[in-house]
């Protein structure tokens, strides 16, 4: 693969991951702001919810891995 292929799908998965990240945020504070003063817990503990937060930056980590070693081994 040529270092531009290489470097477009860096930048196209890069922007996928900010593209999550920012819907997701604006997704939450919606939720927070517009949800109700009585605080609902959640019905799993929080260590699933942070496992399911890291779970996409696991994959697009793994995605990009590499690409990224092709990119600076060219170099």
């Amino acid at each position: 693969m040529p270092i531009d292929t290489l470097l477009l799908l860096t930048f196209t998965l890069s922007t996928i991951a900010v593209v999550v990240v920012v819907v997701l945020y604006t997704f939450i504070m919606h939720h927070v702001r517009t949800s109700t003063k009585q605080a609902n817990f959640a019905h799993q503990p929080w260590l699933v919810d942070v496992a399911l937060a890291c779970v996409p930056w696991l994959i697009v980590s793994l995605l990009m891995y590499p690409t990224l070693k092709k990119i600076f081994t060219q170099s």
